[in-house]
């Protein structure tokens, strides 16, 4: 018989502890649940046993795997969750980049403390994204009110543009063009503005790729 799941203080510090472990690793409610989902298909916290909350622990990796503090840090862990909404990875957490940075260029956590180790991680990881996920980089076209048009760096739009390739090929859209994907990101954009995905701010370039990204893994589950 499965142990039951009695409201006792060591199940309440074990809850504190993983919200708590879950904050310094700057893992949002999704990744926490999805984490707590693959380590004992228990979505909440509130519905474990003591032994799966001391597997939720487990798989949140040890104090090596959390990146520092930091804005290159926060673009380091906006990559690889980039990378779980175009559906090439399985493990959004910190814990899951770091595994990824050691296999693919031998780094630790400590040496992310240092700009140059972190411009390495950084570049690692985009370059695979081009390789993976198809994601190109490269400065996109902005149209201001005077009608000129500016070049400038827009990485939701290149991620949401991926996604959208990616779909096409899984047969979840009909067509992979920028017009399809401008129909879908109007539907994100706030009343009046222009519907296209380079318009959008952005919260809502955001929410349009946490959308996309739900799709794709729908999808891939799908064929499964």
């Amino acid at each position: 018989m499965p142990e039951a799941a009695p409201a006792s203080d060591e199940r309440k510090r074990l809850i504190r502890r993983i919200h708590a472990e879950a904050r310094s690793r700057g893992m949002d409610t999704d990744a926490r649940r999805d984490l707590q989902r693959s380590a004992t298909g228990k979505v909440s916290c509130a519905d474990m046993t003591v032994d799966e909350l001391r597997s939720v622990i487990r798989a949140m990796g040890t104090p090596r795997d959390r990146l520092p503090q930091g804005p290159g840090a926060g673009k380091l862990r906006a990559l690889w969750i980039s990378a779980w909404h175009l559906g090439v990875v399985r493990d959004r957490t910190d814990a899951g980049l770091a595994a990824w940075l050691r296999r693919q260029t031998g780094l630790e956590t400590a040496a992310w403390t240092d700009p140059a180790g972190l411009a390495r991680a950084i570049e690692a990881l985009k370059l695979w994204l081009a390789r993976e996920a198809g994601v190109d980089w490269s400065p996109s076209a902005r149209i201001d009110r005077h009608g000129r048009t500016h070049e400038h760096d827009n990485p939701r739009a290149r991620v949401m543009e991926a996604q959208w390739r990616i779909l096409a090929r899984l047969g979840a859209v009909e067509s992979d063009s920028g017009a399809a994907l401008s129909a879908c990101a109007a539907q994100h954009a706030e009343p009046g503005r222009a519907g296209s995905h380079l318009a959008l701010d952005d919260r809502q370039a955001d929410a349009l790729i946490r959308h996309l990204g739900a799709r794709i893994r729908a999808a891939k589950d799908g064929d499964a």
